[in-house]
């Protein structure tokens, strides 16, 4: 079951540098988890049956990632992540919408719709292979979601 949620709030912890993502500190109800996670901008939060998913964006011009976390109930533990953007890419993370009973739906770049679909246990995937281009995972064989889409190349 995925619904929205308000009780989770972020705090800036760290600016952008070279090669590392601006950063923030996780709250739920108000309280500190000390869980930092990439992004900055909360673009939402769902309460799911693994805890809470997560959607920032790093609010960078012209270059803006979305990060997206899966953590366990206490936001104490990231599950799963994966990135999406590009160098030069931009994008706007909009329209959310939730296709129950696992999956959502959103636009954030590339002009295509994007899905993340959450899995009841974690399912083997094959690091650094089989992504849509432009989604960018931490090395592992297991996943607790899958992230779909198909983005057209920007014109020269």
């Amino acid at each position: 079951m995925l619904h929205l949620s308000d009780q989770i709030s972020i705090l800036p912890a760290t600016p952008a540098q070279s090669d590392q993502p601006p950063r923030c500190e996780l709250r739920i109800d108000g309280r500190a988890t000390g869980l930092c996670l990439s992004g900055v901008v909360l673009e939402a939060a769902l309460r799911c049956d693994a805890g809470w998913l997560l959607f920032l964006t790093d609010d960078v011009p012209f270059e803006d990632m979305l990060s997206i976390h899966l953590l366990n109930p206490a936001g104490t533990l990231r599950l799963d992540s994966a990135r999406i953007g590009s160098a030069y890419a931009t994008g706007n993370f909009r329209a959310l919408r939730i296709q129950p009973p696992d999956t959502l739906a959103f636009h954030f770049m590339g002009g295509t719709p994007w899905s993340v679909q959450l899995l009841a246990v974690p399912a083997w995937r094959l690091p650094f292979v089989g992504e849509p281009a432009g989604v960018h995972r931490p090395f592992g064989f297991r996943g607790r979601f899958v992230v779909r889409g198909a983005p057209r190349p920007a014109p020269r």
